[in-house]
């Protein structure tokens, strides 16, 4: 079925949901997971891990690592095989799905897996979300896992 997923994590409001589907698939299938966080300092509403509002790269890029750290130890107690990458920022400010889509096709990803939505800036909320932009830049088959 699968051998590799993508599972992108921002942290945001369905992040345990996503993480918690994403582990039952690759134990079902015995795939791979590919953990995949892109840390954006660019977003208006991005907070760093002590809940003030970050302004340098590293804030982000350390908060990305938290994430990272913790979803690696849920796979590891699934019995998950798993590997994370962070992303230090994309190619230019709002490009995170681009950069999903991108980091899907370098891993071969058989799915991609993410939430609806998370933590992103206003100008995204008005033109579409990071799912729906991954959704529009990839030829990999997609799963979003919708917060409760």
């Amino acid at each position: 079925m699968y051998r590799r997923i993508l599972l992108a994590i921002d942290g945001g409001a369905c992040a345990a949901t996503v993480l918690a589907q994403a582990i039952e698939l690759a134990r079902a299938s015995g795939a791979e997971m590919r953990l995949l966080h892109v840390a954006d300092d660019s977003d208006v509403f991005f907070e760093g891990s002590d809940g003030a509002q970050a302004t340098a790269p590293h804030s982000a890029n350390a908060h990305g690592l938290r994430l990272l750290g913790e979803a690696a130890a849920r796979c590891a107690e699934a019995g998950v095989a798993h590997t994370t990458r962070l992303l230090e920022r994309p190619d230019s400010t709002g490009q995170v799905a681009a950069a999903i889509a991108a980091e899907a096709e370098a891993c071969n990803a058989d799915l991609v897996v993410l939430g609806t939505h998370g933590r992103r800036s206003l100008g995204e909320r008005m033109l579409g979300s990071v799912a729906h932009s991954v959704l529009t830049k990839t030829s990999r088959p997609v799963l979003l896992v919708r917060a409760d």
